[in-house]
């Protein structure tokens, strides 16, 4: 979507130990798409769990926000 380009997130430092799942999944994330548990484990390979405990990792890191059918990119990385 147009309203949530990268160019107009917030940027940030990743959190001290952020999981190499959290960043995956917010690599998926940077085009402001929202993007539901399933699909995003389908997208990077991750096992569902595994890409759910990353959302909510993100989620409270302050990246994403929850959405109508997943997550949806808020912030992004200083180092990307």
């Amino acid at each position: 979507g147009a309203a949530g380009t990268a160019g107009d997130l917030a940027r940030r430092p990743w959190p001290p130990g952020t999981s190499g799942a959290a960043r995956a999944v917010l690599g998926l994330l940077i085009d402001g798409s929202v993007v539901g548990p399933s699909s995003l484990a389908a997208l990077t390979g991750l096992p569902a769990a595994t890409a759910a405990s990353a959302m909510v990792e993100l989620e409270l890191a302050g990246f994403v926000r929850r959405m109508p059918g997943g997550v949806q990119a808020v912030a992004l990385p200083l180092d990307e």
